[in-house]
């Protein structure tokens, strides 16, 4: 990949506008919109998120058929960041007087293993948000087509 800041879908170019008139692709692959099929090894906490986050991206238009294995990949980082902070909540306090410190076979002091491991699923979990336009930093650039961009909002009254 060429470096410098990730390319942006034409999709998004033509909602955002194209004030530089640089050209447009033409022939890029356009896949079918729609919600893809779930695959059938998530565990039960991936299959619930599954279920959530394809609604809620199928409801903002922005999934399609081809983004199944993105959205597994998101669906099981999420599973493994609950199983991972579960297990770090059932763990017992330690004399150290956290469970986010452990101990080490010399007597060192450092940071558990498991916490390691939910800071490292957060920081995957949220890089996949950001993919899906689904942090409020990754929205800010993208207007609405029909312009309503308060549609369903509660604050849209006021």
């Amino acid at each position: 990949m060429k470096p410098g800041p990730r390319p942006v879908p034409t999709a998004i170019r033509e909602v955002r506008g194209n004030p530089r008139r640089h050209p447009l692709p033409e022939n890029e692959p356009m896949p079918t919109t729609g919600i893809p099929e779930r695959p059938d090894d998530l565990d039960d906490v991936a299959a619930a998120a599954w279920d959530r986050l394809a609604a809620l991206l199928d409801g903002m238009h922005v999934l399609t058929v081809a983004d199944g294995e993105a959205l597994a990949h998101l669906c099981m980082d999420i599973s493994m960041l609950e199983d991972a902070a579960q297990t770090l909540k059932n763990l017992p306090v330690p004399k150290l007087g956290s469970r986010l410190l452990t101990k080490s076979g010399n007597g060192v002091v450092t940071i558990s293993p498991l916490y390691r491991i939910v800071h490292a699923q957060r920081k995957a979990i949220r890089e996949w948000l950001r993919e899906f336009g689904l942090t409020p930093a990754s929205r800010t650039g993208v207007k609405t087509i029909d312009g309503k961009s308060k549609q369903d909002s509660a604050w849209a009254d006021m």
